[in-house]
């Protein structure tokens, strides 16, 4: 069994290094989030991703905030081997997608992931919003 994984930073530059069952799905996006970047220090992950920066998404609950990806289907050991490999400043959740469905992201960890369900919720109701979909579309 597979689960779904949005990539939108270092995961995605050099899939193949990461996940050994590959299987790659379209470009996705995901609502309510805005990127920035973090400065790395641990000199093992820099050493794996060849940068200082990582991008990292961030919950805004802005509907008109959308971050582009790509949703990758991998294995629960590639997603523990996934874990291993984000730095504590990252997060593992599941949202959803804007085209449907949910997946796996990393995210900051901030003061908005500590409400999990509150978070869905208006992730939920920004893509209801932006596509006009029928809100039991998209449940939590």
């Amino acid at each position: 069994m597979t689960e779904n994984l949005f990539s939108y930073g270092t995961t995605g530059i050099r899939p193949a290094e990461h996940f050994s069952s590959l299987i790659e799905r379209p470009q996705g996006s995901i609502l309510g989030y805005s990127l920035s970047y973090i400065e790395i220090v641990d000199k093992e992950v820099i050493a794996k991703s060849g940068q200082t920066h990582h991008p990292i998404i961030q919950y805004s609950g802005k509907a008109e905030d959308e971050v582009e990806g790509t949703v990758f289907n991998v294995t629960k050991e590639e997603l523990l081997q996934a874990d291993e490999y984000e730095v504590d400043d990252y997060k593992r959740v599941t949202v959803p997608l804007k085209s449907g469905g949910f997946t796996w992201v990393y995210v900051a960890i901030d003061r908005h992931h500590r409400n999990f369900k509150s978070t869905i919720a208006n992730t939920i109701r920004a893509l209801n919003s932006l596509t006009n979909k029928n809100p039991s579309a998209y449940k939590v």
